[in-house]
């Protein structure tokens, strides 16, 4: 397997961050329309309701098309440790895994940088790998 090195990762990463940073601003806009002073109730609302929209984005695409957007863009795909596909329930499990990723301040996705099979903590905690397309 030819693996997909850092900086593609991280490239596909931003591409994602960005359209679900647009879709969540537009869902909260809508929400708070009404409010010009939106409580910290409302804030706290908006970042649950983001990070389920992340693993549920992550996972519909990776299990779908093997891939989100980002990594289609950059030509990398998740695939097991085997190279097959990825069922629904890893697919989750690697989406709702990287939250593991995010909360250790972002280390969880530097790991990637000195792993030989260029793996993320989530890649070590589902046995899957990115790899670059054929």
């Amino acid at each position: 397997m030819r693996y997909g090195g850092f900086g593609r990762r991280a490239m596909a990463k931003a591409v994602d961050w960005g359209i679900i940073y647009v879709l969540n601003l537009a869902v909260f806009t809508l929400w708070t329309h009404h409010d010009p002073q939106p409580k910290e109730s409302e804030f706290a609302i908006f970042g649950l309701v983001g990070a389920m929209f992340m693993i549920g984005y992550n996972s519909f695409f990776v299990e779908r098309f093997g891939a989100t957007p980002g990594k289609m863009l950059v030509g990398v795909k998740v695939v097991t440790a085997d190279g097959n596909r990825l069922t629904p329930m890893r697919a989750f499990a690697r989406a709702a895994a990287e939250v593991c990723s995010i909360g250790t301040f972002y280390i969880g996705y530097l790991v990637a940088a000195f792993d030989g099979e260029r793996r993320t903590l989530h890649d070590r905690m589902c046995n899957t790998r990115v790899v670059l397309r054929q």
